[in-house]
């Protein structure tokens, strides 16, 4: 898809703290989740790599050469928009949605869909759950607490896997930390078959 040319204007309602990852070419590179809304819609943003220290909560922007282009969008400070009360209130919780409800199971069940609760019960039985597996490449890592979060190749979503299971699959000191995260960019793209579980890599094979 092109990129769209024409400026879009936009208030930024609401602004998620910026996240930092590692490409496969083992640059260090950023991310900000941006809600904004103009006096129709509310858009979901992601800024990358954005340099303008001056945007905050309450900016109008005027951002051309969005959805994709390889030399990054344009992004313009401008003139204040007029945004309706509600769709302010969307915007904003795309970067901060509301607590979900507490329920209990029994009514959980019949609730809208897609609807976020927290559940109430007891737990009766714990069941295993089942995995497969698959073949990836992975392509990009970024750290998350003992875990990984693994960009794949060809995947519309990220994978999550134990430090410790990467490390000991490439053949790392498992305990050493200092310059892992490099050691572990610098043998990227790495082609693997992984037991998954969810969304999870339980196991390289």
């Amino acid at each position: 898809m092109q990129p769209y040319t024409k400026p879009l204007k936009a208030t930024v309602v609401a602004i998620a703290p910026p996240k930092e990852f590692i490409n496969n070419n083992g640059e260090k590179k950023s991310m900000i989740l941006l809600g904004l809304a103009n006096s129709e819609k509310v858009f979901k943003a992601s800024l990358y790599n954005s340099k303008m220290t001056c945007i905050k909560e309450g900016s109008t922007l005027a951002v051309k050469n969005y959805i994709t282009k390889p030399d990054g969008s344009l992004i313009f400070l401008t003139q204040p928009l007029q945004v309706p009360s509600k769709l302010k209130e969307e915007a904003y919780s795309i970067v901060h949605p509301p607590e979900a409800e507490l329920m209990a199971i029994s009514k959980a069940a019949s609730s809208p869909v897609k609807t976020p609760v927290f559940l109430k019960g007891f737990i009766t039985q714990v069941l295993d759950r089942p995995s497969d597996e698959r073949d990836f490449i992975i392509t990009a890592v970024t750290p998350q607490d003992d875990q990984l979060e693994l960009l794949v190749e060809d995947q519309e979503h990220t994978l999550k896997i134990a430090t410790n299971i990467l490390k000991e699959y490439l053949g790392m000191d498992d305990n050493s930390e200092d310059d892992s995260l490099e050691e572990i960019v610098g043998q990227l793209p790495i082609t693997v078959k992984a037991k998954v579980r969810g969304m999870s890599i339980v196991a390289l094979l």
